[in-house]
């Protein structure tokens, strides 16, 4: 089994903005990835594993999303800053506090300052943009669900226009495609 632990957060990353930007199939297959990434033994390294908080919230997320058995971690403790959002889903006020603290932990876990801590958004696009927000928002709209506004100094969805995003081909890959 190859060692993915360095590529985790990148794919909870990635798994949040295709959920932002409406792409289900996309989304389907890292969460795939994802799950095995987080549940076949020596993917990733085990210690690794126990102190992270994002990726388990988005395997939980994407289940939401994709109307399936919802998936909850092992403990209550293994979501961190994102167990309020589960916790406060039908509740708004509470909601848009638990958003706010996300907003605010997205931007203290950007910048990678040494250490054993292995920050989630280091990685561009990752990092200015707040896909996981958006994602929470694209699942509740999915439902039916109003997501309360938030302020952050980061880049919120609406200025992304996270929905107008094309993941379609263009001209450089269906040239590389058509050579292999």
């Amino acid at each position: 089994v190859p060692n993915l632990t360095n590529q985790l957060s990148n794919a909870a990353c990635l798994l949040a903005a295709f959920i932002a930007t409406g792409q289900r199939d996309l989304a389907a297959s890292v969460a795939d990835i994802l799950h095995g990434m987080l549940t076949v033994k020596g993917a990733v390294d085990a210690d690794y594993l126990k102190a992270r908080r994002f990726e388990p919230f988005m395997l939980w997320l994407h289940s939401v999303y994709a109307g399936s058995e919802v998936l909850h971690p092992e403990n209550d403790t293994q979501l961190g800053v994102y167990k309020q959002v589960v916790d406060n889903w039908s509740s708004d006020q509470h909601l848009a506090d638990a958003l706010q603290e996300i907003a605010q932990y997205h931007a203290k876990n950007i910048e990678d300052k040494g250490g054993s801590w292995d920050p989630e958004f280091k990685n561009a696009p990752f990092d200015l943009v707040l896909w996981e927000v958006g994602a929470i928002d694209s699942v509740r709209r999915t439902l039916g669900l109003a997501s309360p506004a938030i302020e952050s100094t980061l880049l919120p969805a609406e200025l992304i226009g996270f929905q107008q995003l094309d993941f379609g081909p263009d001209d450089v890959t269906a040239k590389v495609e058509s050579a292999y």
